[in-house]
């Protein structure tokens, strides 16, 4: 809700601005585009810097059971709890990206050589190096996708997306990936590796910006694997998940 009323307050803040210097306002709506998106890639770097460091904190709190227990009972939460907090080789997700990926390759152009981007959200260095998980279970995922996908002689690379803000974030950059397989005259297959659903990053900049950028580089064909979404494997393996769970 607070990220929600700041972003309304920057769209009221700068619309009124609009109308009190509407003298040009072909000029002043392109600037208040530009701030607009400024500010608001500066809440998204803060974010992503909160949910990682949110990571940590839950890390810490495991490490201290009693006084996370103390703190339930006095909340009236005192109930059988758990939580399954990551996957990245769960059969049933692997499977579906396979899936996904081998029906994608299916609509490759005969003759063409292509190379598979495995696309995950990036995160700043400086979070992975205070020990979030996150860049290490990408790279078990794409590795056992690509053991699931047996394809011989594929041409495969981790990259990651979405970068804003100041900081150094973690690599390669995919939109750099796709310049490069540009300036080697290759075809492109881009698979959502870390987003289980369709949103921004995979209709938007996946599916559009992406896709500008690969036809101004050169590439010779992009071609998007789907998020696996409701794929059954991967439901049967959420389901397994809890099941397990529940039953320890």
């Amino acid at each position: 809700m607070a990220l929600l009323e700041r972003v309304g307050t920057l769209l009221r803040a700068n619309l009124n601005d609009l109308v009190d210097r509407a003298e040009d306002p072909e000029k002043m709506l392109k600037q208040v585009i530009l701030d607009m998106d400024n500010q608001l890639m500066q809440v998204k770097t803060q974010v992503a810097i909160s949910l990682a460091d949110l990571h940590l904190l839950e890390r810490r709190r495991d490490e201290n059971t009693k006084k996370g227990e103390e703190w339930m009972r006095k909340a009236g939460l005192a109930v059988p709890q758990s939580a399954i907090r990551d996957y990245p080789v769960e059969s049933g997700f692997i499977a579906a990206l396979a899936e996904s990926i081998r029906e994608t390759f299916a609509k490759a152009r005969p003759g063409l050589r292509y190379r598979l981007l495995l696309s995950a959200h990036g995160l700043p260095e400086r979070v992975v190096a205070k020990g979030d998980p996150y860049q290490r279970q990408v790279e078990q995922t794409c590795a056992a996708l690509v053991r699931e996908l047996g394809m011989e002689g594929l041409d495969w690379t981790i990259c990651y997306q979405s970068r804003v803000g100041p900081l150094k974030w973690i690599g390669p950059a995919t939109d750099a990936e796709i310049v490069r397989a540009g300036r080697e005259g290759l075809g492109l297959v881009v698979a959502p590796i870390a987003f289980v659903s369709e949103h921004a990053e995979t209709l938007v900049e996946l599916d559009i910006e992406y896709a500008k950028l690969a036809q101004a580089s050169g590439a010779a064909d992009y071609l998007r694997a789907p998020a696996v979404g409701t794929r059954k494997p991967f439901i049967d393996g959420l389901a397994g998940l809890v099941a397990r769970e529940c039953a320890r």
